[in-house]
C-alpha cells in the first residue's frame, strides 16, 4: 500500500520564517539523498500526522509528491518535537531509489499465544525493531515472529527468524523474544538449593556425635 504525502519547496529557511510556516499549518522539513542535494520543503500538518497515525507500528515509508514534480520514495528519518507541548517542529526525509540497498530498523510483531504463557510463564519481548539491510524493494512494513510454539525458558533468536530478500544487520544471537520462569518457582528452587546446601547445626552435629559413639 503507497502512503502519499503531498510536499512543496520551501523559499525560505531559519527561525522566524519556520515560526510563520507553522502557524499556518505546514511543517518545515528536508529531504535528502545518496549523492543529492538536500532540498528544504514544507508538509501539510495534519496530513502528516494522519500518515503517521497510519504508519503506526509498521515500517515508515512515504510516496512524496510535489504539484509539478516526479513522485519519489522516501523513509521518515527523524521527527523533532518540542519537548512540552510535543508540536511536530521539524521532519528529515530520507530519499530511495529502487535498488538501493539501505540499513534501516523494520517493527516486529508476536503473533501466537505460546503455551508457556499458558503454564504460568512471563512473555518478555527484547527486540522490538529488527535492524536490516537490503534492497527497499525488499524492506516489508514489519516483520511477524511466531511465538505459538514457545515454551517456559525458551527463547527466539534473530538467526532464528525468517527474512527474504533481507539481511539482519545485528549478531544473529541477539535475543528476540523469551519466555521467563515465573518467579514463585525460581524462588522454589533456591530455597531448595538452600536447604540442600545448608550446613548442619551444632545441635545437629553434637546429636551426630551421640549416635556414632553409640554404635561404636
Amino acid at each position: 500500500m503507497k502512503y502519499i504525502l503531498n510536499f512543496q519547496k520551501r523559499d525560505g529557511v531559519g527561525k522566524e520564517k519556520a515560526k510563520k510556516y507553522r502557524k499556518e499549518g505546514k511543517i518545515p522539513a528536508v529531504v535528502y539523498g545518496k549523492g543529492e542535494k538536500t532540498i528544504h520543503i514544507l508538509v501539510n500538518e495534519k496530513e502528516f500526522k494522519d500518515i503517521l497515525h497510519t504508519l503506526r507500528g509498521k515500517f515508515p515509508i512515504v510516496e512524496m509528491k510535489e504539484e509539478k514534480g516526479r513522485p519519489f520514495r522516501a523513509v521518515i528519518k527523524s521527527i523533532q518535537k518540542h519537548p512540552i507541548t510535543d508540536e511536530i517542529l521539524h521532519v528529515d526525509f530520507h530519499r530511495i531509489h529502487a535498488h538501493e540497498v539501505v540499513h534501516v530498523k523494520v517493527p516486529i510483531h508476536l503473533v501466537g499465544e505460546p503455551p508457556g504463557v499458558k503454564k504460568g510463564g512471563l512473555l518478555e519481548q527484547l527486540l522490538f525493531e529488527l535492524p536490516v539491510k537490503g534492497s527497499i524493494n525488499k524492506i516489508p512494513s514489519y516483520i511477524e515472529v511466531d511465538i505459538s510454539n514457545l515454551e517456559i525458558g525458551h527463547s527466539i533468536h534473530v538467526g532464528d527468524l525468517s527474512l527474504k530478500g533481507i539481511e539482519p544487520d545485528i549478531a544473529l544471537d541477539t535475543p528476540v523474544v523469551t519466555i521467563l520462569v515465573p518467579k514463585k518457582e525460581e524462588e522454589k528452587v533456591e530455597e531448595e538449593v538452600v536447604a540442600e546446601e545448608a550446613p548442619p547445626t551444632p545441635a545437629e552435629e553434637e546429636e551426630k556425635e551421640k549416635e556414632e559413639k553409640e554404635e561404636e
